[in-house]
Parts: C-alpha cells; sequence; structure tokens
C-alpha cells in the first residue's frame, strides 16, 4: 500500500512539474522570428570569468550592435538558471553559459560560446569581443 502511494505521488509530482514548464516561454523576444538572441546563463554565484562573459557580451551587443538591438534583430538576456529551467534544459546548460540563437523564419540555429567565452573572455577580452562580434555577424548575413 505504501508503494502504491508513493508512486501516485511522484506520478502527480511529475504531471505538476510538467505543466509548470509549458507555460514558460521558449520564443524569441516580441515574437520576432527573425532575430538574434545573446543568452548569458549564470547560477547565483558567479566567479571573475561568469562576469566578464556577462560584461564583454553586454558591451558587444550594445556598443557594436546598438542600430540592430534598436530594430529588435538582436536582444541580450542575462538568466539565471534556476529561475529558467525550461530555457537552460533546451539548451542543455547546467552552469554558466553563452548561447547564441539564431531564429530565422521558424528555423532555430544554436551556436554555444561557452568554451570560447571562458577561454577569453576575462584574460584576453579584445579575442572574446572580435569572436563573439563575428560571430553575430556572420549570423545577421545568413
Amino acid at each position: 500500500m505504501k508503494k502504491q502511494l508513493l508512486i501516485i505521488a511522484l506520478g502527480l509530482n511529475l504531471i505538476g512539474c510538467g505543466s509548470a514548464e509549458m507555460k514558460k516561454e521558449t520564443s524569441p523576444i516580441n515574437g520576432n522570428n527573425n532575430m538574434i538572441e545573446v543568452l548569458y546563463f549564470h547560477g547565483k554565484q558567479r566567479c571573475a570569468t561568469c562576469v566578464a562573459i556577462e560584461e564583454n557580451a553586454k558591451y558587444v551587443v550594445d556598443s557594436i550592435f546598438t542600430i540592430d538591438v534598436e530594430n529588435n534583430k538582436i536582444a541580450f538576456k542575462v538568466l539565471e538558471i534556476g529561475e529558467n529551467e525550461v530555457l537552460a534544459d533546451k539548451y542543455e546548460v547546467s552552469w554558466s553559459s553563452l548561447i547564441l540563437v539564431d531564429y530565422n523564419d521558424g528555423v532555430e540555429t544554436v551556436e554555444n560560446m561557452t568554451d570560447f567565452a571562458f577561454e577569453y573572455a576575462r584574460t584576453e577580452p579584445e579575442i572574446f569581443i572580435n569572436g563573439l562580434s563575428e560571430q553575430i555577424t556572420s549570423m545577421l548575413n545568413n
């Protein structure tokens, strides 16, 4: 009897978790099907490199792609993993990560730049800024 109650309780818990996930937004900002999202995922505690990734990615988006941001062609989002589990699961994120998502007429292309970001954002920010800028430019031109 106890086993049956435990199984029922676990089943109800899974159903409840599943329905909560379906309510969360997983589409691009403003419903624009032709845009790039620069997603920076982080945990509650961040190291100096994690902070550098966010700061330098924000710098790239805000200063180099200002017109594209104003025209809703690019958006930068900072996402705490625990508060955005659906998106974190979708992009297979479990720790600080930099993900570029290109929405192009209903086709989603994902570029995971996490390794590149951790290698250069703090120690060689100019390489990070140039590399991220080149990747975004490439996605804009496709």
